[in-house]
């Protein structure tokens, strides 16, 4: 994610405070500030979202990322491994 925390309130109708962007969750009014974002690249989406309010947590996700613009989310997809044939690996291994 490369919006600055400003850039992220002007898109959710938010504010900036300590760091994190206080906003309207999905669904709110505008003078609602139930939405934290807290922009993190460690994150998987490079933010991570928490609703005040007990709004869906992805659905809050889905919601920032189309109001910041960002694409879909989609899944990464992971090599498929043989679960057999590396516990097969394992035990042929001597044990030090």
């Amino acid at each position: 994610m490369k919006l600055s925390p400003q850039q992220l309130a002007a898109a959710l109708g938010g504010d900036v405070s300590g760091g994190r962007v206080l906003a309207p969750g999905p669904g709110h009014s505008p003078i609602d500030r139930s939405l934290s974002v807290k922009i993190d690249s460690g994150a998987p989406d490079g933010f991570v979202a928490y609703s005040f309010a007990g709004d869906d947590p992805l659905a809050c996700k889905d919601y920032v990322r189309e109001r910041a613009g960002l694409g879909k989310w989609e899944p990464t997809r992971r090599p498929k491994v043989d679960s057999i044939a590396r516990m097969s690996d394992r035990v042929r291994k001597p044990v030090a």
